[in-house]
């Protein structure tokens, strides 16, 4: 993996990645994962998020493939969730429309495919906002030439991540490398 010092870097350079997206396309709803300890932290944007008054959702974890949507109104209110996810006690269910996603996963390729934590959550959530951009974060070990995919799979419209150390011998179509 890499050093903690190194995480702290690369999370700073993704929400200050994120927080330049908001302030450039202006969407009225962001849904968020609420980041686990190995993924990428993004609680700076959702302090910059909540401060500015966007609506932010983020999913609940039920019964295989679903996730529910809750509206997130601070960020010490959280409970534990199943799988090591945490969600807002309390909160009011979201059943609007979205504008922005930001997509967890475990590795993406340059189609911006991923492969998450199974269960097809997130495909089957994706596939439900045809019309909201999909933007996921990774570190840069995070990034693979291609994985395998399967029919109902939902590409990202665009993956955020750190500058790499390397490249690869071929165009990454999707990545913004930061």
């Amino acid at each position: 993996m890499t050093s903690p010092e190194t995480k702290l870097n690369w999370d700073d350079k993704i929400n200050g990645s994120l927080i330049d997206w908001i302030l450039k396309h202006d969407p009225q709803t962001v849904h968020c994962y609420l980041p686990m300890p190995e993924e990428v932290d993004l609680t700076t944007f959702l302090k910059k998020c909540l401060q500015s008054e966007l609506e932010v959702i983020v999913p609940k974890v039920k019964r295989r493939p679903f996730l529910e949507h809750l509206i997130l109104n601070n960020l010490q209110e959280l409970e534990s969730g199943p799988m090591g996810t945490r969600h807002p006690e309390h909160a009011l269910p979201y059943t609007g429309d979205l504008e922005l996603i930001i997509v967890p996963g475990l590795a993406f390729d340059h189609l911006g495919y991923r492969i998450g934590y199974g269960g097809a959550y997130y495909d089957h959530f994706l596939a439900n906002y045809p019309n909201a951009f999909k933007l996921a974060v990774c570190y840069p070990y995070q990034l693979l030439p291609e994985l395998p995919r399967e029919a109902h799979d939902i590409a990202v419209d665009r993956i955020l991540c750190p500058q790499a150390p390397h490249r690869f011998n071929y165009e990454w179509e999707k990545v913004h490398f930061i």
